[in-house]
């Protein structure tokens, strides 16, 4: 995780963050953020975690996609990889998501994807 993660949500908010966390993994990634910048940071935190899961699985050969957006009172995403071991890394982050009053749903599709589908609430 970036040290300066505050400092670049202050200055470009969670795009920049993800975009940021994209590039110094190397890997070419679609990063799509519809929403408002200002969320509490445990909210952007755990986008961030599953953001990482995915590009921690990316290879060369895939193209990890993440978009955010707001929902009813909640701050919705989507994280897709084509990656290997990206699924049995949501564990952690569905735990987070579940702490936060949030839900988080994982499909697999017959090609090996994961998608996980989020949503987490805003007071």
């Amino acid at each position: 995780m970036k040290d300066n993660y505050p400092e670049m949500l202050a200055q470009g908010g969670l795009a920049m963050l993800l975009r940021s966390a994209a590039v110094d993994a190397g890997v070419a990634a679609s990063v799509e953020v519809m929403a408002r910048a200002d969320f509490p940071l445990e909210v952007v935190m755990t986008v961030y975690l599953a953001w990482l899961a995915a590009l921690a699985h990316a290879s060369p050969q895939t193209r990890p996609a993440i978009g955010v957006r707001d929902g009813d009172r909640a701050l919705a995403f989507d994280v897709i990889a084509d990656a290997a071991g990206f699924d049995d890394d949501l564990g952690y982050v569905r735990q987070r998501v579940e702490a936060l009053g949030g839900h988080l749903t994982i499909t697999s599709d017959e090609r090996g994807g994961t998608r996980a589908t989020g949503s987490l609430p805003l007071s």
